[in-house]
């Protein structure tokens, strides 16, 4: 991956910085740069004066004055944080960690009938999907979710998105009504802490929670108050407010896999994923020094 040692290497005699912008720690560091290659953290953050609030000094005043020339990565993820969204779903929704446990401890072996469905779930199709986020990400699973026969409504957190052939709704009406919520939305004023104790207590006592947008948009705490309490029935996470994941994280308490799933940050990590990002970066840089 990209991180501050990349950084600090190119420190000396730097041409090109390739970084995560999540990682760049330090103005200084961009001195004498030629070009900045900007991989942005999510492809639904395809605006850089919005995806981050560093994304914003790297802009315009600061760039220009050092003539240095920027170039933004993006729509390379969107077909495995898709499929990581559902495979998170499928984790909890289907109890597949019980069920397989049950098999591995070979309680299945002599049984007294041929099936085990004491850990009841249910079909996929008809339930609502509640999307925070409908960028390029937050359609594709809309667009799945509709073939598993699912009515997809969305909340804007601008309250300016409004997507044609989408059901858009108030925030309120998309927690008390969605069987799934998933969140697919960048980190800012609007969704900073957007997912709280207020809000999952709104949630449907069913429902599944899932988080693959930026893990500030959850207060920790209150999601793991709302599954102890059983507030809601379970939640998937691939982001966390820290990462690597602090020793402090309140998250670490809820050990039932049934309640809940965290990957550590994969789901934009795919093979193809990663070939299409460095594909991307490897033609702006030709691009630029005209390769």
């Amino acid at each position: 991956g990209f991180g501050l040692d990349m950084v600090r290497a190119m420190e000396k005699d730097p041409r090109l910085l390739v970084s995560h912008g999540n990682y760049i720690g330090a103005m200084k560091v961009l001195e004498g740069i030629y070009a900045l290659v900007e991989i942005a953290p999510s492809e639904d953050f395809t605006d850089h004066q919005q995806y981050s609030a560093l994304a914003q000094m790297f802009m315009e005043e600061y760039l220009a004055k050092r003539q240095i020339e920027w170039r933004n990565v993006a729509g390379y993820s969107t077909e495995t944080v898709a499929q990581h969204t559902f495979a998170l779903l499928f984790y909890l929704l289907e109890k597949l960690n019980y069920y397989d446990q049950y098999v591995k401890s070979e309680k299945y072996i002599g049984d007294t009938i041929f099936t085990h469905f004491s850990n009841v779930f249910h079909d996929l199709n008809g339930m609502t999907w509640g999307i925070v986020g409908l960028g390029n990400i937050g359609r594709r699973v809309a667009d799945i979710a509709k073939m598993f026969g699912c009515h997809v409504i969305y909340y804007s957190t601008s309250g300016k998105n409004n997507q044609e052939g989408y059901d858009r709704v108030d925030f309120d009406t998309l927690l008390t009504t969605s069987d799934i919520i998933s969140v697919h939305a960048p980190l800012d004023a609007n969704t900073q802490d957007l997912m709280n104790a207020e809000a999952f207590a709104k949630m449907k006592k069913s429902a599944i929670f899932l988080n693959l947008g930026r893990g500030p948009i959850v207060v920790e705490q209150d999601l793991e108050d709302a599954l102890k309490n059983n507030e809601i029935a379970a939640a998937g996470l691939d982001v966390l407010c820290v990462e690597p994941m602090s020793a402090d994280n309140p998250l670490r308490e809820i050990k039932d896999s049934n309640k809940l799933i965290i990957t550590p940050h994969i789901a934009w990590a795919s093979v193809e994923a990663r070939t299409r990002l460095m594909n991307i970066i490897l033609g702006q840089v030709k691009e630029y020094f005209k390769l």
